[in-house]
């Protein structure tokens, strides 16, 4: 064997005896199962999606946002028909003017729920159906828009961050709808107790025509509820109407189970608040031209004093006929127009007061301006045709 195989075969034979020693260290520290273990760590399996991720707007199980932001659109459309159609089977104006109100309500969200808790005892119809409207007014342009044709817009935040406002409005539009239910229920048996007593109501004031007299007294015995309505009847619609008086009857009428009598008391107090309302108006124009001639009296007055040459005697008469002339013209007008809507014994506390308290003013013969307290008394009492 020459030199340079057996310099291979040593180097083989060496490299052998490392392997070897390699192998029982191996098998010194880690066993036999260590030959055979992967030097690699395991790729770990990926993570399980979460929940977040699974919610995604990416979600293949998600809806389409457009159909969404519609499906927003038209539930809000659907829950404001409810609203409105709630108001009208209602029937009241008290419901009607409080949905307005909450609808047009600009103030913040809580000023604008405290308004509708507020209106609630008076008219949960109304007050149900105008919050409704006021969450979903928002949207109202948008519910126009796409029921003429628009498309939706392009950016629907505004359509799906109302979500939340359009689920209470369901809720709330749909009580109204059960309260409006109630009112019209009430309203129906009212109806047909009104048509069970209208016999009994009709000889009753067809007794109150032939005898006055009689009529009140029964009224006024406190059993008779059907008179006390006939009574109130003839205050309500007399030549000069006594709608106070008419009111208290209607009570009674009312109190005594007569159903009529309860169903007039609604339209009384409106008449008494519309009366109301005249005679202040009334009453500030017949002060106003009685100061305006209390002043031209205490005129009249202080010339009367002076009068002492024909020209000032002249001149007195002349003031004298314009006075008088403004009584008839003027002042008794108005004094005709407010006892219209209100009563001799209320213009009389009125002027009373009036001349104490806020008589006009006039300056006497010194200089002095004085308080025409018994001239505007004088002027409140004159005599007209």
């Amino acid at each position: 064997m020459g030199s340079r195989t057996r310099t291979v075969v040593h180097g083989v034979e060496d490299a052998g005896r490392r392997y070897r020693g390699w192998v029982i260290g191996l098998l010194a520290l880690g066993g036999c199962g260590s030959i055979y273990s992967n030097p690699y760590p395991p790729i770990a399996p990926p993570p399980a999606p979460s929940a977040s991720a699974a919610s995604s707007p990416a979600s293949s199980s998600d809806p389409d946002p457009k159909q969404h932001a519609a499906s927003i659109l038209d539930r809000a459309k659907a829950l404001r028909e409810i609203a409105e159609n709630a108001i009208q089977l209602d029937g009241t104006s008290g419901a009607a003017k409080a949905r307005q109100a909450l609808q047009t309500c600009h103030a913040d969200r809580r000023t604008c729920q405290s308004n509708e808790q507020g209106l609630e005892p008076l008219t949960k119809t109304g007050a149900l159906a105008g919050y409704a409207d006021y969450l979903t007014e928002p949207l109202a342009g948008f519910i126009f828009s796409r029921a003429h044709g628009a498309s939706l817009p392009l950016d629907l935040r505004p359509i799906l961050a109302a979500e939340d406002d359009v689920a209470l409005a369901e809720t709330m539009a749909k009580q109204a709808m059960d309260a409006a239910q109630q009112v019209a229920d009430r309203h129906a048996e009212e109806q047909r107790k009104l048509a069970a007593e209208n016999e009994a109501t009709s000889a009753a004031q067809d007794a109150c025509a032939r005898d006055q007299p009689a009529c009140k007294a029964k009224c006024d015995a406190g059993k008779e509820g059907n008179y006390c309505f006939a009574w109130a009847v003839r205050l309500r619609t007399g030549t000069t109407p006594k709608l106070a008086d008419a009111r208290v009857y209607f009570q009674k009428a009312c109190d005594a189970g007569t159903v009529s009598g309860c169903a007039a008391l609604p339209g009384i107090d409106q008449q008494l608040q519309a009366g109301a309302a005249n005679a202040e108006t009334f009453w500030a124009s017949l002060a106003e031209i009685a100061d305006d001639l209390t002043q031209k009296e205490y005129a009249a007055q202080k010339l009367a004093q002076v009068a002492n040459s024909p020209s000032r005697v002249r001149a007195l008469e002349t003031l004298r006929s314009v006075n008088q002339a403004a009584v008839r013209e003027q002042l008794c007008p108005a004094k005709k127009a407010f006892l219209q809507v209100s009563s001799a014994a209320d213009l009389q506390q009125r002027a009373t007061a009036h001349c104490k308290d806020h008589a006009p003013t006039g300056q006497g013969l010194s200089g002095a301006w004085v308080p025409l307290n018994a001239q505007c008394s004088q002027v409140f009492a004159s005599p007209c045709p």
